[in-house]
């Protein structure tokens, strides 16, 4: 369901701490508070002296199997010694705790709190996150489930652009550049997708949605994960440091590579392709958002948005690293 399509209310925290008590056998929380809103809103949980984070989906988001796929995902990732945010059972062994809005029945879930920082600040948190994006895709080989979603051309590219290009009706020759430039992303896919790895994905490792400490990377946020080339997990990497502009981000980006090598080869076709699919990301990215500003808003929608994320298109778009700083 497109995020524009949602409903969502803001629950009370005293409300969910209740059912924190009432569902879980992690204790009465001594803290119950809004941390994070998007298109699930998390609420950081404190109970016997341990930090929780709890996340209720918005209604339409996610159906209870989709729910279940990433929460098995998970379970098999901690098994097999990733280190990720893991969910936690609630007193009757189930994972999924049902609660009542004012829009509907909405879902929520408790999960093991990532510690450490967010934030790259150097060659030694980008190794570090290198080295648990493949330790989290060795862990995955072997998760046989049938993926509640597909990370294909559709969901990269087809879907995302019919969300796009009404917004560009103002700027035809942008319009018809970007049109060009996911098609010609589709025919390179297809051109060297028999050369490419697949399997699971994080779908959003975008050098956020995991934290480091001690040298160790905690990923968590497996909203997006399913099936698709592995390739794309490395662009998405790519993706966050240049989109954001980061300092270093040459340099960050070696180390990640070595990081992510000292833990699992890279085959030549997927390095050669993650330029291909620092693309599809900026093409799904800009779908999100823009499928969604109904839901959040349409003031950042100016010309500079749009200016931005085009020229950022065509730096990539010959599907070659442009030159990093």
């Amino acid at each position: 369901m497109p995020a524009s399509s949602l409903v969502y209310s803001v629950v009370a925290p005293a409300r969910l701490a209740r059912l924190v008590t009432s569902s879980y056998r992690v204790g009465k929380p001594s803290l119950c508070q809004l941390f994070s809103v998007g298109v699930t809103h998390t609420y950081e949980v404190r109970a016997a002296r341990t930090r929780l984070a709890l996340r209720l989906y918005c209604r339409g988001w996610r159906s209870d199997a989709e729910i279940a796929y990433e929460l098995a995902a998970l379970r098999h990732l901690a098994a097999r010694g990733a280190s990720v945010s893991a969910p936690i059972a609630r007193h009757d062994g189930r994972w999924i705790t049902p609660v009542a809005a004012p829009e509907g029945r909405r879902q929520a879930v408790l999960f093991a709190w990532c510690d450490g920082s967010e934030r790259l600040a150097d060659k030694d948190a980008a190794r570090a996150y290198g080295r648990g994006l493949a330790r989290l895709h060795n862990a995955s080989d072997d998760f046989t489930r049938t993926p509640r979603r597909v990370l294909d051309k559709r969901f990269l590219l087809s879907r995302p652009l019919a969300h796009v290009l009404p917004q560009l009706t103002h700027r035809p020759k942008d319009r018809l550049r970007l049109k060009r430039i996911a098609d010609a992303t589709m025919c390179e896919i297809d051109r060297r997708k028999r050369d490419l790895s697949w399997g699971f994905c994080h779908g959003d490792a975008c050098a956020w949605n995991a934290k480091t400490k001690d040298g160790v990377t905690s990923f968590f946020d497996f909203d997006l994960c399913g099936d698709g080339w592995r390739s794309y997990d490395l662009a998405c990497f790519l993706w966050g440091l240049t989109i954001r502009e980061e300092a270093n981000t040459k340099a960050k980006w070696r180390a990640f590579l070595d990081g992510y090598r000292s833990e699992r080869p890279i085959r030549r076709a997927d390095l050669a392709a993650i330029p291909l699919f620092v693309v599809a990301r900026e093409v799904w990215l800009l779908g999100f958002q823009l499928g969604g500003a109904d839901r959040w808003g349409r003031a950042w929608m100016g010309e500079g948005y749009f200016d931005y994320h085009l020229k950022y298109l065509q730096e990539w778009s010959n599907f070659r690293m442009p030159r990093l700083k």
